[in-house]
């Protein structure tokens, strides 16, 4: 488990470099959202499709208890693979968005 500093250093430069190289349509902002005092880490899609409102939270990691807690996941590659391509143990990532019984099964922290 590394500190804070660096996990919330670590989850923004993450989430800011896939900002940067996801290509939606030109109606639809990318908003990253963070808050490192509280641990909450969202990249949004926000926007209109005609006359249809787009309110979608592609990606949201929060800190949690020394972990990388990653409730939404809509990227090709996965924030999981890419924390661990940068060094993060799997028993410091949990997959929330499996239910408890699924992560018992899987590579990744229960809790």
């Amino acid at each position: 488990m590394e500190n804070v500093v660096e996990q919330r250093r670590l989850i923004s430069q993450i989430l800011s470099e896939y900002a940067e190289y996801i290509s939606k349509d030109p109606s639809v902002d990318t908003v990253l959202v963070m808050d490192a005092e509280r641990g909450h880490y969202m990249l949004l899609f926000l926007g209109w499709h005609g006359v249809e409102r787009e309110l979608l939270v592609h990606v949201y990691v929060r800190l949690k208890n020394g972990k990388y807690w990653i409730e939404e996941d809509g990227t090709e590659f996965g924030i999981a693979r890419k924390l661990t391509e940068h060094g993060i143990a799997r028993s410091d990532i949990v997959l929330a968005f499996q239910t408890p019984k699924e992560r018992s099964f899987g590579e990744f922290a229960v809790a």
